[in-house]
């Protein structure tokens, strides 16, 4: 029932209606916008910042700190030659001092921190729900945004997404596909011509504080946080599932659904 509680619809409606075909976005009830905060919230990324323990690589005999693009990444839309892309802040592979974190949000880029999975209890029994569900190994990234930032530029995936999001709004613009159901490995930028032919069909959500919504693979997509007062950042955490992992009983079991 893990997908039917996420996204506030029965499971066989997902399966035959929506799944891989279009996006669903579940509002939370007023009384429900903290209904995500078992898995995770703000003082948990503090926790896990804190102990700054990579996750990436082989195992070592003592633990390393999270290294800058693999573990963890400042992130930041930008523009060049008229078209937009994602801006890294920092080198490849270096330590990233909580200092260096707090300095690059007060500068408008977003955090990303992978393997959320690998970090948080709660975390893990949810991809585990959902791995049961779908038959597809799935993996949780996280994204704190400043407000009125944006860390990406339009883009789409190979795997399908489910989006939580915890504190904050964010607001999601979703394109028609350019490339239907890529694979892993599929790599393609939509080019802003492609993205303004497509604006008439694009869709537009924002979520809040217990919000969720499905992102099929290969939908093209960006998301920025609103400017609103106060300061107000956005925290969600997308779990990902890695279609291209799917086990031989998962294959039968989406060829059923989808027959």
């Amino acid at each position: 029932a893990c997908l039917s509680q996420l996204l506030s619809m029965p499971v066989a409606s997902f399966w035959s209606d929506a799944w891989e075909r279009h996006p669903v976005h579940a509002r939370a009830e007023r009384a429900a916008t903290g209904r995500f905060s078992g898995i995770f919230s703000l003082a948990d990324l503090d926790g896990v910042l804190r102990m700054n323990v990579s996750t990436h690589g082989k195992h070592h005999s003592a633990p390393r700190p999270n290294r800058n693009f693999h573990d963890l990444a400042l992130l930041k839309r930008v523009e060049r030659r008229g078209e937009f892309w994602t801006g890294k802040l920092g080198k490849e592979d270096e330590g990233v001092s909580l200092h260096a974190l707090k300095a690059g949000f007060m500068q408008g880029f977003s955090l990303l921190l992978n393997g959320l999975e690998r970090r948080v209890p709660a975390v893990s029994r949810l991809c585990a729900s959902l791995e049961a569900h779908t038959r597809a190994r799935c993996n949780a990234n996280l994204y704190l945004t400043p407000a009125g930032a944006q860390a990406f530029e339009a883009h789409f995936d190979w795997m399908d997404s489910v989006v939580l999001q915890i504190e904050g709004a964010k607001t999601w613009t979703l394109y028609p596909p350019v490339w239907p159901l890529p694979r892993k490995g599929t790599k393609f930028k939509p080019t802003r011509a492609q993205l303004d032919a497509r604006a008439s069909s694009a869709t537009r959500v924002t979520l809040r504080a217990g919000d969720a919504l499905y992102v099929p693979r290969g939908v093209v997509h960006e998301c920025a946080a609103p400017r609103l007062g106060g300061g107000a950042q956005s925290l969600h955490v997308t779990v990902g599932i890695l279609v291209d992992d799917l086990t031989y009983e998962g294959l039968i079991h989406h060829a059923i659904d989808r027959a």
